[in-house]
């Protein structure tokens, strides 16, 4: 039993995989930068809560909320990123950027 769309395409043909090594070499840079970008984010989050807590100008400090505010904030970002991360990527692939980010309008 094939898969879906296996009819469609080859990959043993010689212009199917120098297509495939095309989009590879665009995308896996592009998704590896992403990702970077994602991790530098996620540990900026806790730099941000013991940066300049020497001086008493930390964020919970600065916010006046306790540990567990700051925790209980976080968590709630978290699983909200998580929960829209998803739908927004189906959005983007139906609708065209220009019309989720216009520029100059």
């Amino acid at each position: 039993m094939s898969a879906f769309g296996d009819d469609l395409f080859d990959s043993a043909t010689p212009e199917n995989r120098r297509l495939l090594w095309r989009q590879d070499l665009r995308i896996v840079p592009l998704s590896a930068f992403i990702y970077l970008l994602c991790y530098l984010d996620r540990s900026n989050i806790g730099n941000a809560r013991i940066m300049n807590l020497d001086d008493g100008n930390d964020l919970e400090t600065e916010l006046h909320i306790t540990d567990d505010t700051y925790i209980i904030s976080l968590m709630l970002f978290l699983i909200a990123y998580a929960l829209f991360e998803v739908p927004s990527n189906y959005f983007l692939k139906a609708v065209t950027p220009s019309v989720c980010h216009p520029v100059g309008d």
